[in-house]
């Protein structure tokens, strides 16, 4: 998004440990492409992208991506009142078209939503969240 500052932040463990700041992109006047190259050592590692201060008021984000087992994946996010949502998936980050993967109805009010999916399997995937949810 345009004007939006966002920070790339890693971990080992999907369900605990810290967050630490992995790249941080500064804010630009326009919609841009930006890929981050980032040196992996010693197993898996788990992303998350945070924009700007992260709350409902400046951007979307997804909180965490949770397995719950091997045939289930459980999303959480902060959800804004009365706005529908769409969560995509696409197997490379810069080429192919986004899949929908869910559309989340419209909460009451403002809050973290948890939503459970099948969980993928290919060995890796990239997911997104929009709003308003995808036509």
């Amino acid at each position: 998004m345009a004007n939006k500052s966002y920070t790339l932040e890693q971990r080992t463990a999907a369900n605990s440990g810290t967050w630490t700041d992995s790249a941080n992109v500064p804010a630009a006047p326009n919609n841009r492409l930006v890929q981050v190259t980032n040196s992996i050592s010693g197993g898996t590692q788990f992303f998350r992208v945070r924009v700007g201060g992260s709350s409902v008021a400046n951007g979307l984000r997804i909180l965490s991506v949770e397995a719950l087992d091997s045939n289930r994946l459980r999303f959480s996010f902060t959800a804004e009142a009365d706005r529908t949502y769409t969560i995509e998936f696409r197997d490379l980050l810069t080429a192919g078209a986004w899949e929908r993967l869910m559309d989340v109805s419209a909460a009451l009010s403002n809050g973290v939503t948890q939503i459970t999916v099948p969980a993928s399997t290919v060995p890796m995937r990239f997911y997104r969240l929009r709003t308003p949810q995808a036509p």
